[in-house]
């Protein structure tokens, strides 16, 4: 069974089983944060419903939530792949319409970036991340660009322009063995 289905199935009981939900949440401490993790799959909340009728439900019944969305800063060496988080992440934002704050992890071990951090943190415009000129071979010689992957380019920067133009995706350093950067997004998330 994937982790998929394993989660959906999860989430599913839960459901059915919502008020057995609200006597146990109703059982833990108040200031007590719980962590709903779902590695890797976005499906979860980006394409099912499951999470959404969750949130719903919880919300309904004065439970505080608040989204974390976590990017690894890799992403942010290569715009396509970048400009596929931010969309993820926008479009996740939208379905759920909770409080979110956004992460962009392993800043540590991320290979290095095309721009300052601070880019990448509050993504006000990313269009210097394409490059519209030709390649260049290793002896400097023009190497010319398929119209395929012209095409690409030209979409990926005008969805980046459109996911940044709202300023609704702003993302937080993180490396986990900093105090600093962590306590920033606790109270990034306490308030909501």
């Amino acid at each position: 069974m994937s982790l998929f289905k394993v989660y959906n199935n999860l989430l599913e009981l839960l459901l059915e089983h919502k008020e057995w939900l609200l006597l146990e949440l109703g059982k833990i401490p108040e200031k007590t944060y719980l962590l709903f993790d779902f590695p890797g799959q976005a499906e979860l909340y980006s394409v099912h419903d499951c999470v959404e009728k969750l949130v719903q439900f919880l919300t309904q019944h004065d439970i505080r939530i608040a989204a974390l969305y976590f990017t690894e800063s890799r992403h942010a060496s290569e715009p396509h792949m970048f400009t596929a988080a931010l969309l993820a992440t926008l479009a996740s934002m939208l379905r759920l319409s909770l409080p979110a704050v956004n992460v962009l992890s392993k800043i540590d071990v991320a290979p290095r970036l095309p721009a300052r951090l601070e880019t990448f943190t509050d993504p006000v415009d990313l269009a210097f991340m394409f490059d519209a000129s030709d390649d260049e071979d290793e002896n400097g010689k023009k190497i010319r660009k398929s119209k395929r992957r012209r095409i690409r380019e030209r979409v990926s920067e005008q969805l980046a322009d459109v996911a940044s133009s709202y300023g609704l995706v702003k993302f937080n350093p993180l490396v986990v063995t900093d105090e600093r950067l962590l306590k920033m997004i606790i109270i990034q998330v306490r308030p909501l």
